[in-house]
């Protein structure tokens, strides 16, 4: 069973969680998001999700937010890792295939880092 499927456990839900990672963490760029990564010291990883409201509207989020969860929740994350991804304004545009490569690359950069 994968370690992200308990949804309490993995999510990033405070904002200090989430200022944690921004100002601690390691950057990888793609094309579409920005994904950044700081090592947490829990023994599983959590993941969070911060779309702008630049991106569109609600419907367009969340939608963007269901994407990446679904990408994320069938990828193995290396344990003991926070990780927020942040789409960009291409993210609405974006086919699944390509969110799916983009943020998939950027975790591999970012796990081999830490």
């Amino acid at each position: 069973m994968n370690q992200l499927t308990d949804k309490k456990l993995t999510r990033l839900r405070h904002s200090q969680d989430f200022s944690n990672v921004m100002k601690h963490g390691r950057h990888a760029r793609g094309k579409i998001l920005k994904v950044v990564a700081c090592p947490n010291n829990l023994g599983y990883s959590r993941v969070g999700y911060s779309v702008n409201k630049a991106t569109g509207c609600a419907v367009t989020r969340n939608q963007i937010k269901r994407r990446l969860r679904a990408i994320i929740r069938d990828y193995a994350i290396k344990p003991g890792l926070d990780i927020v991804a942040i789409p960009s304004r291409k993210a609405s545009e974006a086919s699944y295939k390509e969110l799916e490569i983009d943020i998939k690359r950027s975790i591999d950069i970012l796990q081999l880092e830490l």
